[in-house]
């Protein structure tokens, strides 16, 4: 973003963004062909610790084609608490990188390069909320404090109800603050980086042979959010991103949906590994229930 405020202002102007991006994502793409992998173990940079260490602690199953029990994804609670919270953080999210370089520029009046400088302020903010999040909350659950789905909705609940405060507080700041509304701005995505540890990390927990497929789904679902966004803010705007008391509207309608996705979210998620997600899940509900018994079982008496 500080970047983009610098090339609008060359004798370009903001085709240069475009271009510079482009390039940047060929060479992302080049990258990406040549230190990709179809897994850990196929990555020809892996060291055989490393290996050990990430397959072991994603206990997944290791090259068996896994037969997808999309019935009970689907009639899971779970997931569906899941799938409610990524809409709601895709239209946060949306909000903030769509439309906030166009509420600094036009609502708080901040020149074009200044505000591309302080847009950039906030993602800082998320960069350490994100990071900070998942070390909070592993030591809180290592330790023995909280159990797994408490540091689960602990986190999430900073962030949404976090990212929810920075709206309310920017619906009541006007062009006249505009400090407070930068700060207001870096708290609500500085708390939002707690996701990391909330919603998004829980579906490993549900599901790790399913996590990948579970999050592919609430993502196209969610990018729904993410379209209708801007459309909806530019509706209530009335193409006319000056009017601040519009721009309070927009923060307070997002800022109801942030606490209401929590809230479905602390209703509803659960970080118990799910039954299905066992590879032969679908191949022991079609046979017989006397023959998944085994033949003998262990005497524990002697012990």
């Amino acid at each position: 973003m500080p970047l983009s405020g610098v090339l609008a202002e060359t004798k370009i102007g903001w085709k240069l963004i475009f271009y510079v991006v482009s390039g940047i994502l060929v060479v992302t793409a080049c990258i990406w062909f040549f230190l990709g992998a179809s897994s850990p173990g196929d990555h020809r940079l892996i060291t055989k610790e490393e290996k050990i260490y990430i397959e072991s602690g994603l206990n997944v199953a290791s090259g068996k084609a896994l037969k997808t029990p999309w019935k009970q994804i689907f009639t899971t609670k779970g997931f569906w608490a899941l799938l409610f919270t990524h809409i709601g953080a895709v239209i946060g999210f949306s909000l903030f990188f769509v439309d906030m370089p166009t509420y600094l520029e036009k609502g708080l009046q901040i020149s074009l390069k200044s505000s591309a400088l302080l847009s950039a302020l906030p993602y800082v903010g998320m960069l350490v909320g994100g990071v900070a999040s998942t070390s909070f909350s592993e030591k809180l659950f290592k330790k023995g404090y909280l159990s797994l789905i408490v540091c689960r909705k602990l986190c999430n609940s900073i962030a949404f109800i976090g990212m929810a405060v920075g709206l309310i507080m920017l619906s009541i700041i006007g062009p006249e603050n505009k400090t407070i509304a930068i700060i207001a701005l870096i708290v609500a995505l500085t708390s939002s980086g707690f996701w990391s540890a909330g919603y998004l990390m829980n579906y490993l927990d549900l599901s790790p042979n399913y996590g990948g497929l579970m999050v592919s789904i609430t993502y196209c679902i969610s990018n729904v959010g993410g379209v209708v966004t801007p459309i909806f803010t530019s509706i209530i705007l009335r193409n006319d991103p000056a009017d601040i008391s519009r721009w309070r509207i927009v923060f307070l309608i997002t800022a109801g949906f942030s606490i209401l996705s929590n809230t479905v979210f602390l209703l509803f998620a659960t970080s118990e590994r799910q039954e299905w997600d066992d590879p032969d899940y679908l191949e022991k509900r079609k046979a017989d229930p006397e023959e998944l018994k085994p033949a003998l079982k262990p005497d524990t008496t002697s012990e």
